[in-house]
């Protein structure tokens, strides 16, 4: 089946809310319904399994080139009426964007997601990067004024509603040998890799030689943070916003190990001050990517070699 015709789901990162018990009570109770769920676990897989080979059609499921299933936005929105699940705190931005093809923007929900007292957090993205309305054959990639804006945003909206049922039924990433043990007697639409929509690409891991660009810097910083720690100096703005290394006279941080000390430097420098004047907190070097990973990385290299001269001349 072509691509146009079985939307390929995005994989979307959630985060799930629990209270944890903190009464003896509490945890006799939680002790209780666990081990009523797993003699019961068999069982319920099996009506779960029924419902959806009932209530979903073969080409609600797109079966993905690293041997993972996924049940499509469409799918999703068929088993949802048998379930009683509510939305709450829902929140949209749109954000723009410019890379090799041209002006982009995407359309990102979040909010949270309730079913039988399981909460978690979800988030829907739809970009002009995804091929189904961004791409014809043809003419290649649209412009953004030959794309219908209203349509994105819908589909952002779709995807976070159906991101949340397939979260919260645990239908993410389910083994093509689960799905072919469900009773189906045909296969799930193949998606080739080279099919897989660039949005996809743009918004859950880079390209492999950006990847790999990006590793090889933060492997740099790494480096350089710690001949940074080893030497004695820690970062410091100065009254105009730029970075300076300075000793570290008062020995601050003694306790931290060298791991500890590069993130802290990288925390530090990576902090900016944004266009509305408030100061942007810094992030971890594993969490950096992209334009921020760019930016901390000149910082870091032009207060290193800074250092390095400084440190030659002293030799």
């Amino acid at each position: 089946m072509a691509q146009n015709e079985s939307e390929i789901v995005r994989q979307e990162q959630e985060e799930m809310i629990m209270e944890l018990p903190s009464t003896e009570g509490e945890i006799k109770s939680l002790i209780s319904e666990l081990e009523a769920s797993s003699r019961h676990a068999e069982q319920l897989t099996k009506v779960v399994y029924n419902l959806l080979v009932k209530c979903t059609y073969p080409k609600d499921w797109v079966a993905f080139p690293n041997g993972v299933v996924e049940l499509s936005s469409a799918g999703a929105e068929r088993l949802a009426k048998h379930f009683s699940i509510s939305m709450s705190d829902v929140k949209w931005e749109k954000r723009e964007f410019e890379d090799e093809i041209g002006k982009g923007y995407e359309y990102i929900y979040t909010g949270y997601a309730c079913w039988k007292g399981r909460k978690i957090f979800v988030q829907g993205i739809y970009s002009t990067r995804e091929k189904l309305l961004g791409y014809t054959k043809k003419d290649g990639w649209k412009t953004i004024e030959q794309i219908k804006e209203s349509d994105i945003q819908t589909a952002a909206y779709r995807r976070f509603v159906s991101n949340a049922i397939r979260s919260l039924l645990g239908l993410r990433r389910m083994p093509l040998e689960v799905f072919e043990n469900m009773g189906w007697k045909v296969k799930p639409v193949p998606i080739r890799a080279d099919e897989i929509t660039n949005s996809e690409q743009y918004r859950n891991g880079k390209k492999a030689k950006e990847q790999a660009v990006d590793e090889d810097k933060k492997e740099q910083i790494r480096k350089m943070c710690r001949k940074i720690a080893e030497a004695g100096y820690i970062p410091q703005m100065d009254a105009e916003g730029n970075w300076h290394l300075k000793p570290n006279a008062m020995g601050f941080y003694k306790d931290k190990s060298p791991e500890e000390m590069v993130d802290l430097i990288v925390e530090t420098i990576s902090a900016f001050v944004g266009k509305d004047g408030s100061l942007v907190h810094g992030k971890k070097l594993d969490e950096l990517s992209g334009t921020w990973l760019n930016a901390t990385y000149g910082k870091i290299k032009k207060a290193y070699e800074v250092l390095d001269k400084v440190k030659g001349d002293k030799e």
